[in-house]
């Protein structure tokens, strides 16, 4: 269990570095250095969701239904799609 709460405490750090790349972008532009921060937070991200599904903690392919999900809620309160 000691390494799960290791693995969520680093999931939730990225989470709020990702967070704190975007703020950059919304705040002052987009520009090289920030989209560069930005991807590198994504791919962090990304990769501790790879170690949460090798470690069985949460299941990538049966995500797809939730991600199914949260399309429609996308494709009906926002603009994201056309």
């Amino acid at each position: 269990m000691e390494k799960n709460i290791e693995l969520f405490t680093i999931l939730q750090e990225e989470c709020g570095e990702l967070i704190v790349a975007i703020s950059k972008i919304k705040r002052f532009g987009v520009s090289e250095d920030n989209m560069e921060r930005f991807e590198q937070e994504v791919a962090d991200v990304i990769c501790m969701l790879y170690l949460a599904n090798e470690k069985g903690l949460i299941n990538l392919d049966q995500l797809e239904d939730k991600i199914k999900l949260k399309e429609n809620k996308l494709k009906k309160y926002s603009n994201l799609y056309d």
